[in-house]
């Protein structure tokens, strides 16, 4: 590992706009969640779609999927 290399260990939700082909350093993907106030369910936003798949009400409580978390860094 060069002198000044950085190896970083990311947490990246599927809505935090990064794109996952240009990454930089690997990440831990973390996909979108999203809680409906009608019936109580939680339930995977596929493809950022909020329309809660057992009752149709769109949920408006995105409980995961715009983070963007350092899990670690090392520095040579």
């Amino acid at each position: 590992m060069p002198a000044d290399a950085i190896v970083a260990t990311l947490r990246v939700g599927s809505l935090a706009g990064v794109d996952p082909d240009t990454r930089l350093f690997p990440f831990e993907p973390v996909p979108a969640e999203c809680f409906c106030a009608e019936c109580k369910a939680i339930f995977t936003a596929a493809d950022g779609c909020c329309e809660c798949p057992t009752c149709g009400t769109i949920s408006r409580e995105l409980g995961q999927g715009r983070e963007l978390l350092l899990l670690s860094l090392q520095l040579a």
